[in-house]
């Protein structure tokens, strides 16, 4: 298994370069260009689109990189009722 990850920024002190086959700055508001289409097998984007202004273009993004038949998590938070008490 190779883990890649791609942040907004890249801060110094969080990411170990060495548990990552590559580690890249993006943004799924430009498109990210720079990740080729059909790149991943799976692909995780966890707590990031509620985030968002707009989806639209970060959901055609995510789709677009990962490969067909590949799967794609999407996770947002869920607080059912009470939790925030």
């Amino acid at each position: 298994v190779e883990y890649h990850g791609v942040d907004l920024k890249l801060h110094a002190g969080i990411y170990r370069r060495e548990d990552w086959a590559s580690l890249q700055e993006g943004n799924l508001l430009d498109g990210m260009p720079h990740i080729p289409s059909e790149t991943f097998d799976v692909l995780i984007c966890e707590q990031v689109v509620e985030h968002l202004p707009t989806i639209d273009l970060a959901l055609q993004t995510l789709s677009r990189v990962v490969k067909p038949g590949g799967l794609l998590i999407l996770g947002v938070p869920i607080f059912p009722p009470g939790v925030h008490l």
